[in-house]
């Protein structure tokens, strides 16, 4: 299985005061946790076998003590435009290590449906390219939900893409922030 580097999110945990021992409150920083989701998407069977992916641009993101929340963003160039939306799936693993032989349990956890093969979930970029979230470098699309994606207890997310993103110039990316 080759994929890419475990990115991990340079969580900051606030003590909840002088008798408690786990966190108030914990909150990363974004982190790129997929590389080129305009690249070619993942094949079907890798989408309901998650752990057997060979995909260099993903990267699994390892969860922190007292997360539970993850804030999911994507990105591409400003002078770009994007006519096909990326979607999306997300698998969790409760492991620290990401296992395809069933040694650590059942392989994962669908984060975005309790359906193994249902569809993913539409990233949403602006296609009008007006009224969008940019800065001076890159537009960004709206949050996948606004409360946060719940990890279920997960160690470990991955991302897998089921429609990859058409972008006139230029990769898209995505970015997750972790949160309690």
């Amino acid at each position: 299985m080759a994929i890419g580097a475990n990115v991990r999110a340079g969580l900051v945990t606030k003590a909840g005061g002088a008798d408690v021992t786990y966190p108030g409150s914990a909150y990363g920083s974004w982190v790129q946790i997929h590389d080129d989701l305009t690249a070619a998407a993942d094949a079907a069977a890798v989408l309901i076998r998650p752990w057997s992916i060979a995909n260099a641009n993903m990267h699994p993101l390892v969860i922190g003590p007292g997360v539970s929340r993850i804030f999911l963003v994507g990105r591409y160039p400003v002078a770009s435009s994007v006519t096909t939306l990326p979607v999306l799936r997300f698998w969790g693993s409760h492991n620290a290590a990401i296992v395809d032989d069933g040694s650590g349990g059942p392989g994962g956890t669908r984060l975005d449906n309790v359906d193994a093969n249902a569809a993913g979930i539409t990233l949403p970029f602006n296609l009008t390219n007006t009224n969008d979230w940019r800065d001076t470098t890159y537009r960004y699309s709206d949050m996948v939900t606004i409360s946060g994606t719940d990890l279920l207890g997960c160690q470990v997310l991955t991302t897998y893409v089921e429609t990859a993103c058409v972008v006139s110039a230029g990769v898209a990316t995505l970015w997750a922030l972790v949160l309690n």
